[in-house]
C-alpha cells in the first residue's frame, strides 16, 4: 500500500514538473521585460566591434584589434538569449543583427563620400575611420554567420542534454569553440592583403587568447543574469522539437 502511494506521489510530481516546464516553454517571449534590452545590447556590441576592427591596440609586446575587447560580449549575449528564450529567437537575432550592421555600414559608406563644406576641417577622418566598414562587414559575413549559429546551436542542444544545468559551463564551451572559428575566419578575411601572414596569425592568436580570458571572466555574471531573468520573466525555453535550420525564419 505504501509503495503504491509513493509511486502515485512520484508520478504526480513528475506530471507537475512536466506541466510547469511546458508552461514555461509556451510563455511568449513578447511578455519578457528584458528581451528588448538584450537585443539592443546585442546590436550595439556588433556595431562597436565593426567600427573598432581596424583599430589596432598595443598590449605589452603584442597587438590586436580593438574589437577583440568587445566581441566576447556578443557571444555571451547570444548564449544568454538562446538559453532563456530559445534557439528560434536567437536565430532571428543573428540574422537581424547582421542586417542592422549592414544597413549601418552602407549608410556610413554612402554618407562619408558626400561633399562637405570647405570651412570644416578633418572631414577626411570619417573616411579613415569608417571607409572600410562595409568591406569589414561583408568580409566577416561567413565568420559571423557560421560562428553565430554554431554558438546558439551548441547552447540549445547542450541544454537539453544536461537538462538545463551548468549554463556557465555550456556557455564557456560553446563560446570558446565559436570564438575560435569566428576569430580565425574574420581576422583572415578582413586583414588578408593588408598585413603579412605572420602578423595576421599573431593577431589571431592574441585575439583568441583575450577572448577566452574574457569569456571565463563573463561566465559567472552571465550565469547570475540568466538566473535572475528566468525568475523574473518566468521564461525558460527548451528546444525539444525545434528545427535548427539557420535559414528557417518562419514560425514553426
Amino acid at each position: 500500500m505504501q509503495s503504491t502511494t509513493t509511486l502515485n506521489a512520484n508520478s504526480a510530481a513528475h506530471l507537475a514538473f512536466e506541466q510547469y516546464k511546458t508552461d514555461l516553454e509556451n510563455k511568449s517571449p513578447r511578455q519578457s521585460g528584458y528581451l528588448l534590452f538584450l537585443a539592443m545590447m546585442y546590436v550595439t556590441i556588433m556595431l562597436c566591434s565593426g567600427v573598432l576592427t581596424h583599430r589596432l591596440i598595443q598590449l605589452g609586446p603584442v597587438y590586436t584589434m580593438a574589437g577583440t575587447l568587445v566581441a566576447p560580449l556578443w557571444f555571451t549575449l547570444s548564449d544568454i538569449i538562446a538559453e532563456i528564450y530559445g534557439y528560434k529567437i536567437a536565430r532571428k537575432l543573428v540574422w537581424f543583427g547582421f542586417i542592422c550592421q549592414t544597413i549601418f555600414a552602407i549608410a556610413c559608406n554612402f554618407l562619408i563620400h558626400m561633399p562637405s563644406p570647405n570651412f570644416l576641417d578633418n572631414q577626411n577622418a570619417y573616411s579613415t575611420v569608417l571607409g572600410s566598414i562595409l568591406h569589414t562587414c561583408l568580409s566577416a559575413f561567413v565568420a559571423y554567420i557560421f560562428a553565430g549559429f554554431l554558438n546558439i546551436y551548441l547552447i540549445s542542444k547542450w541544454k537539453i542534454l544536461l537538462m538545463g544545468r551548468y549554463f556557465w559551463l555550456r556557455s564557456l564551451g560553446a563560446s570558446t569553440i565559436s570564438e575560435f572559428i569566428f576569430t580565425t575566419l574574420a581576422v583572415f578575411f578582413i586583414q588578408v592583403g593588408k598585413l603579412p601572414l605572420n602578423q595576421i596569425l599573431t593577431i589571431i592568436m592574441v585575439s583568441y587568447t583575450l577572448k577566452v580570458i574574457y569569456t571565463i571572466v563573463l561566465a559567472f555574471p552571465a550565469n547570475l543574469l540568466v538566473f535572475v531573468i528566468k525568475k523574473a520573466d518566468g521564461i525558460n525555453v527548451y528546444d525539444y522539437s525545434t528545427n535548427f535550420n539557420p535559414f528557417k525564419l518562419t514560425s514553426e
